[in-house]
C-alpha cells in the first residue's frame, strides 16, 4: 500500500453560519475510488482525506497497489478519518460510507461511522436548492463550473474511467494510469473543499435542522440527528461520543435522558401555542440570559420556534444546540 501526502496554499471556506455549527470542530473531505460500484463484487482501491487548515490543506491517500492490501487499507483510512469530528463528502452518504461499511463488515472489521458526524454537499444541494431547476445534473462538476470553481481542475476523468485505468495498471504497472487516478481523487477532494461556499447560497440553518449538526464540549460529542415537532412538546434525538455516564433530568423546562451503553440522548421541550405561534418559556430553561438576546424571535423572555406552520430553525437548532452543550457539561 502506497501513502501520499502533499500540502498546497488554499483557504478554507469560514461563513459566521458554518462557524456557529462547525467552529473549533475538526474537519476532513473524503473521497474513495473504487474498482466497480458493488461493495459485494467490488473493492476499495483508493481513500483520499482532506484536511483545511487555515489558508492550507493537507491532503492524504492511500493507494493499493494491488486488490490484495484492501484490507489494510480500510484499516488506515478508516482510522485517519476517525481523528475528525466531521466528514464532508460529496454523495458520500448514498456512497462511499455505505460501501466502505460494506467492505469493512467483508473483511471483519467494526464500521466506525455512527459514531462520527457526516454532512454530505450533495444532499444539501439535491434536497435543499433549486439547482437541479436549471442544472442539466448535479454532479461535482457540474457544480464547480456554474460556481466558476473548475479552472483549478487538471484532471479530466470520471469514476469509471478510474476503473478502467486501475485495471491498466494492475496488469501493465503504468505509471500514468496510476497518476490519472491519484490526481482525480486528489481534485476532488480539493474542488469539494472550494465547493463549500455553495453554501452562502443555501440556508444552512433549514439543512441542519433536517439533516442533524455536531454539539461539542472539551471531548464530548453529541450529534443530533432528528427534530420533530409533537403535538405538545419538541423532541430531539442524538447519538453521543465519549459519554460514560447515564443521565436523566426531568425539569420544568424540558426532560433529557442520555443511556449510555446504547449513547442516545434523547431531549423533549414542552411548548404553548398562542395565536397561532409556537413557543418556549425560556425562564423554565437553565440557560444563560444571554443566549438568544441577538434573536429576533425572542422577545420578554419568550422564544419563538414556529410562525404559524413556518418553522424558526435557525432558533430551534439553538435551543438544542444550548440546551445539549449543558448536558456534555454535565456528564
Amino acid at each position: 500500500m502506497e501513502v501520499l501526502t502533499s500540502t498546497q496554499a488554499l483557504s478554507s471556506y469560514a461563513s459566521k453560519r458554518f462557524t456557529e455549527y462547525f467552529g473549533g470542530l475538526s474537519l476532513a473531505c473524503f473521497d474513495i475510488e473504487t474498482s466497480g460500484l458493488s461493495p459485494i463484487t467490488s473493492k476499495c482501491i483508493l481513500g483520499g482525506v482532506l484536511f483545511p487548515q487555515g489558508e492550507e490543506v493537507q491532503t492524504v491517500q492511500y493507494f493499493a497497489e494491488t486488490k490484495k492490501e484492501e484490507p489494510a487499507l480500510l484499516s488506515s483510512y478508516c482510522d485517519l478519518l476517525a481523528t475528525s469530528d466531521v466528514l464532508i463528502s460529496y454523495n458520500g452518504a448514498r456512497f462511499d460510507l455505505p460501501f466502505l461499511s460494506a467492505r469493512l463488515k467483508h473483511h471483519g472489521f467494526q464500521s466506525p461511522f455512527e459514531a462520527y458526524y457526516s454532512f454530505d454537499l450533495y444532499r444539501a444541494i439535491n434536497h435543499y436548492s433549486r439547482f437541479r431547476d436549471f442544472l442539466p445534473n448535479l454532479r461535482q462538476k457540474t457544480i464547480e463550473s456554474y460556481l466558476g470553481l473548475n479552472e483549478g481542475r487538471e484532471d479530466q476523468i470520471d469514476g469509471a474511467e478510474s476503473v478502467r485505468l486501475y485495471e491498466d495498471y494492475l496488469r501493465h504497472g503504468t505509471p500514468s494510469a496510476r497518476e490519472k487516478i491519484l490526481l482525480h481523487n486528489r481534485d476532488d477532494l480539493v474542488q469539494l473543499n472550494r465547493l463549500l461556499c455553495v453554501l452562502d447560497k443555501l440556508d444552512l440553518h433549514r439543512i441542519l435542522y433536517h439533516e442533524g449538526f455536531p454539539v461539542a464540549v472539551a471531548e464530548k460529542r453529541a450529534f443530533l440527528n432528528s427534530i420533530h415537532f409533537g403535538a405538545q412538546t419538541i423532541k430531539g434525538s442524538a447519538l453521543t461520543r465519549n459519554l460514560l455516564f447515564d443521565y436523566y433530568s426531568y425539569e420544568a423546562g424540558f426532560q433529557a435522558s442520555h443511556i449510555a451503553a446504547t449513547h442516545s440522548l434523547a431531549l423533549e421541550i414542552p411548548f404553548e401555542i398562542l395565536k397561532g405561534n409556537t413557543y418556549v418559556d425560556l425562564s423554565l430553561l437553565p440557560l444563560s440570559a444571554d443566549a438568544f438576546k441577538d434573536s429576533s424571535a425572542q422577545s420578554s423572555g419568550y422564544l419563538i420556534l414556529r410562525d404559524k406552520t413556518e418553522i424558526r430553525y435557525a432558533e430551534v437548532n439553538r435551543l438544542f444546540r444550548e440546551l445539549i452543550s449543558l448536558i456534555l457539561r454535565n456528564l
